[in-house]
């Protein structure tokens, strides 16, 4: 592990994302890592992520399940002994910023 490599592509993925989301980079000044004008972003970059497995498995569903197609693939993640209404959702950016201007 390479501590100023970790911190600077933590830094390159928190202004990516804020580019994405037409943020602002704030990570250096309080505790969020990217601020819009509806959200308060946390980023990560992980090398691996296990939910991206699952990721996988809900878009292979939208290319074999006819009733799927077209869908936009997601991944509700529910923590057992947590209400429901708490889950976990992982979508794809593309895919969410296409819904946030629906």
């Amino acid at each position: 592990m390479n501590p100023k490599r970790n911190r600077r592509r933590g830094k390159a993925n928190q202004k990516a994302i804020a580019e994405l989301f037409n943020g602002k980079d704030v990570g250096v000044l309080g505790e969020s890592d990217v601020i819009t004008e509806k959200f308060c972003i946390e980023a990560k970059s992980r090398k691996k992520f296990v939910g991206e497995k699952w990721y996988r498995q809900a878009e292979e569903y939208t290319k074999k399940d006819p009733l799927a197609k077209g869908k936009i693939p997601i991944v509700v993640v529910h923590i057992t002994g947590k209400r429901h209404e708490n889950d976990f959702v992982i979508i794809r950016v593309k895919d969410f910023l296409e819904l946030l201007k629906s």
